[in-house]
């Protein structure tokens, strides 16, 4: 009887030493990670920078639906006498020409860059995307050019102090260049990051790639709104109105879309940088 007890005790010993055995040696995933979870971190991190300075280019698209679409208002809407266009909906000519571009896109300057390059793309995921802030930063410039000749046109007349909603002597088809370039701009920067950020996102991760993608827009709201804040403050300093204003023929809007062009050109240099340092995920292809 003694024995049994014994044995049934002994045996419980063991049992626990096993458990605490295998307590002890199983790994803690905190601690230690697979290889791929490191790589697909590793992804990740480099991904960010380039996510980071693309946002300048949905700060100048938001100039789009606010102070484009102020100066649609106080211009000439005029289009034959008895028809004028609704000012919002000159995003319909941003929105064509990037509709049109695509193709042209497809057809002819990637088969030219492939030449050149000797890239299937024709041009890298970086580069197309780098020529997209380029084109936005190019159009930040139209506009303020557009924008000087408003107000030389608000001074010639002595309209600064005209009440809200009496056009100027000036037609709203003016601002068709600026909306021109952002919708080829589009094309090489929107579609450039919806295929940059699905490719190089982690292969367990595909929804990763959406993710940063659709952030970038919300973020660069946030963004814009700071930068104007800034802005805003900056030029009211010591009494002054500064550039942003309630009276829209007395803003100085050409100076806000003059500093969002510099940090366009700034945020450009950073991400030249940025690329040249990225290194792309290797794809392996199965057939």
């Amino acid at each position: 009887m003694k024995s049994e007890v014994m044995s049934k005790s002994t045996t419980n010993s063991a049992d626990t030493i096993d458990i605490k055995t295998s307590n002890a040696s199983k790994p803690n995933p905190w601690r230690i990670c697979p290889v791929t979870q490191v790589e697909e971190v590793k992804l990740l991190v480099r991904v960010l920078p380039i996510w980071m300075f693309s946002l300048m280019f949905m700060v100048h698209i938001t100039q789009l639906t606010s102070f484009f679409l102020r100066q649609g208002m106080s211009m000439d809407t005029s289009v034959g006498p008895h028809f004028k266009i609704p000012p919002a909906s000159l995003t319909v000519f941003n929105s064509l020409t990037a509709v049109a571009s695509v193709p042209l896109y497809d057809r002819y300057f990637v088969p030219w860059m492939r030449k050149l390059t000797r890239n299937e793309r024709g041009i890298s995921m970086l580069q197309r995307i780098g020529t997209g802030l380029a084109l936005s930063t190019f159009a930040m410039g139209v506009a303020a050019l557009v924008e000087m000749k408003r107000l030389r046109v608000i001074e010639q007349h002595g309209l600064e102090d005209e009440p809200a909603g009496v056009p100027l002597p000036m037609s709203i088809f003016w601002l068709l260049p600026q909306y021109i370039v952002f919708g080829v701009s589009e094309i090489f920067v929107i579609l450039g990051q919806i295929e940059f950020f699905y490719d190089q996102a982690p292969d367990e991760m595909p929804s990763i790639g959406t993710a940063l993608y659709t952030s970038n827009t919300g973020v660069a709201h946030f963004l814009c709104t700071a930068i104007l804040q800034i802005v805003t403050s900056a030029t009211s300093r010591k009494g002054g109105s500064g550039w942003i204003v309630n009276n829209l023929n007395r803003c100085r809007i050409d100076k806000w879309y003059w500093t969002l062009a510099a940090l366009g050109v700034v945020n450009l240099l950073c991400y030249v940088a940025v690329a040249r340092w990225y290194t792309y995920k290797m794809v392996v292809r199965r057939f």
